[in-house]
């Protein structure tokens, strides 16, 4: 319900010269006072003149006008005349910075609560027809459930990524305060809370590492050591110089939708200790308790905790590992502070909400993901030494084909080969997706050779793919590459 305390509030902040009160505050302000448009019955009568006049200053200052202009314009309309004395406070009332911070809080509350309430009707009408069993298909109706549940957590989503942003959005270079853009900028370029790739170089292109706040995705082909790479990354994350010693445990999040733990596990075993996979199964009954052991001692010198989690592929949401996510957070409240999440990997994640092309359903929850980089910084507050957000580092696939012999469902043909697919079939895709074919690619093979060297190094190139010689760069296609030239190669530096 709409009060008379709140409407003063919100009067009081759109009427303030102060560089807080920015684009987004006087948008929030909007937007929760048109949620209540429709809902006459809420607003008492004796504020609802009051109401419309506070409406009608947010719309004059989301179209630039500045706090005097506004209320001249409201003061010379008839329709609020029984305000004139209201108004008058409102052009003496000078508010503490306190005061607006404090104002603005509860704003945000207002507008998450608001929020709430967008898609409430909607999952109580699904609620509604499970109970009375009024649905056809249970599959669908779960599906509709799932897809309400989305949207209302890419709504909280987007509510805690503004935050997080809210007091840079804008910036008069000319009247403004550049103090927050400043901070922010201190906070987001210091390098001061990046974590370590573990790779120098890397670590000097990237300003320390990974920086919080931040999605990073590294793509490649199937056997191309991505899942090494992640789990490398993780390593050198642990093992990065801390700069000072907050007293709280230093939480990285391995979250894999592809290897079960125990694979993950021993990968990381490795490649901390420097051992062959096959060597370490092989005398596994010795280094059974070594790797616990090991990996404990490591940790525990590093003051950091890997928490490993599998997931089940395309049925899982960026939802899921939020909520996931913030169960961590709360076991390790005032223990630790989760420093990064990485994600094994980008494509076998969902939505949640429905698209026609795979591509468009990546991309939204590549926005899911940058959202929950910077959760924690929405959460918890952001400053220049205590930022709780963190980088989230995932993976993606490349040129993943499936042979044409490969059986897969659609919802009208029952399974099928992948060679008789038709553009309007829907594929299935997870437990309630579909996915409809709108276009059909031809397959073109393309000649390939295998090129062995002197020392006996096989290699499998396209007839256009380059490679330099002692003579310049040269293909087999056109600038002829022919059996005696000499290859450069980088390890021999000849």
């Amino acid at each position: 319900m709409i009060t008379d305390a709140f409407l003063n509030q919100c009067s009081s902040l759109l009427t303030q010269n102060d560089e807080l009160i920015n684009e987004s505050i006087i948008s929030d302000i909007n937007a929760v006072l048109a949620f209540f448009i429709d809902k006459e019955n809420s607003i008492p009568l004796a504020v609802r003149s009051k109401y419309k006049f506070s409406m009608a200053l947010s719309k004059l200052r989301m179209n630039k006008k500045d706090v005097e202009s506004s209320l001249d314009d409201l003061t010379i309309s008839d329709q609020f005349k029984d305000l004139d004395a209201y108004i008058e406070w409102l052009r003496r009332n000078k508010i503490t910075r306190e005061q607006i911070e404090k104002c603005i809080k509860q704003l945000r509350a207002r507008k998450k609560f608001t929020g709430l309430f967008l898609d409430l009707p909607y999952i109580e009408k699904v609620i509604g027809d499970f109970n009375s069993n009024k649905f056809d298909n249970i599959d669908k109706l779960l599906g509709e459930y799932d897809q309400a549940i989305s949207k209302m957590y890419g709504r909280l989503s987007e509510e805690k990524r503004t935050e997080s942003n809210n007091r840079i959005s804008s910036l008069d270079l000319f009247t403004d305060e550049y103090g927050p853009v400043l901070n922010q900028i201190e906070l987001s370029y210091s390098g001061k809370n990046s974590i370590s790739t573990g790779y120098q170089e890397l670590d000097s292109y990237l300003n320390g590492g990974f920086e919080p706040s931040r999605l990073y995705i590294f793509a490649g082909s199937s056997g191309d050591g991505k899942s090494t790479l992640l789990l490398n990354f993780l390593r050198g994350a642990v093992e990065r110089k801390k700069e000072q010693n907050s007293g709280l445990i230093d939480i990285y999040v391995y979250i894999t939708l592809e290897n079960l733990i125990d694979e993950s596990l021993v990968r990381l075993y490795c490649s901390h200790t420097d051992q062959n996979i096959s060597r370490v199964i092989k005398n596994f009954q010795t280094e059974r308790e070594e790797i616990k052991r090991v990996l404990k001692n490591w940790q525990s010198k590093n003051n950091s905790a890997i928490i490993m989690s599998y997931f089940p592929p395309t049925v899982t949401s960026v939802a899921d590992l939020s909520v996931y996510i913030e169960s961590i957070r709360n076991r390790y409240k005032g223990r630790g502070i989760i420093k990064g999440v990485y994600i094994d990997y980008l494509d076998l994640l969902m939505s949640g909400q429905k698209f026609d092309l795979h591509r468009l359903e990546m991309g939204q929850v590549t926005i899911d993901l940058k959202v929950l980089a910077v959760r924690g910084c929405a959460s918890e507050g952001s400053n220049i030494n205590g930022c709780n957000s963190w980088p989230v580092i995932s993976l993606s696939q490349l040129n993943r084909c499936l042979d044409v012999k490969s059986k897969i469902i659609t919802k009208d043909r029952g399974e099928i080969t992948l060679d008789q697919v038709k553009v309007g079939d829907e594929l299935k895709r997870g437990n309630n997706m579909w996915i409809k074919v709108v276009q059909i690619f031809p397959i073109e093979k393309k000649k390939c050779y295998k090129i062995k060297t002197k020392s006996g190094k096989e290699l499998i190139c396209s007839s256009k793919h380059n490679f330099p010689t002692s003579d310049g760069l040269r293909n087999i296609e056109y600038t002829g590459l022919k059996i005696g030239d000499k290859l450069y190669s980088l390890k021999d530096n000849k």
